[in-house]
């Protein structure tokens, strides 16, 4: 649902030390990153689903595990974070990899909620023509 954008795409870039890429393992254990998440096809979930109290929620955990977030931008359909990491004991991918599954899980529960089955169902659609495998079973 979410990806990650190139440093070439942002002048602020030049200061900050790596661009997560999710295809990429990222082997350092701190350092300053710029993060980009993206909704799946630009969908405006974010603004469907009133998410920034869900954003500031991840925020929050990540702050209490001691890493900074040194800024942020919340926007329709995606996010720009910069996080600071320092001395820490799980890699980088695993954070943000967490930290972007919890926010799809509470995205789908709010569709559900708000009875968004349209844009539910748009999603699943691209879920079976992506991953065709997860579904065999007849989901």
């Amino acid at each position: 649902m979410f990806s990650s954008e190139s440093p070439e795409r942002n002048s602020a870039s030049c200061c900050i030390n790596k661009t997560i890429n999710t295809r990429k393992q990222i082997t350092e254990y701190e350092g300053l990153y710029f993060i980009t998440f993206t909704c799946h096809n630009w969908l405006p979930l974010l603004y469907i689903v009133n998410g920034c109290d869900m954003v500031y929620k991840q925020f929050d955990c990540l702050k209490t595990c001691g890493y900074c977030i040194i800024g942020y931008v919340i926007m329709l359909n995606h996010i720009h974070v910069l996080i600071a990491f320092h001395n820490i004991n799980k890699s980088i991918n695993t954070i943000i990899g967490n930290m972007k599954r919890f926010m799809a899980y509470e995205i789908v529960n709010r569709l559900k909620e708000n009875k968004r089955q349209d844009i539910f169902m748009k999603l699943i659609q691209q879920i079976k023509k992506h991953y065709p495998p997860i579904f065999a079973s007849g989901m």
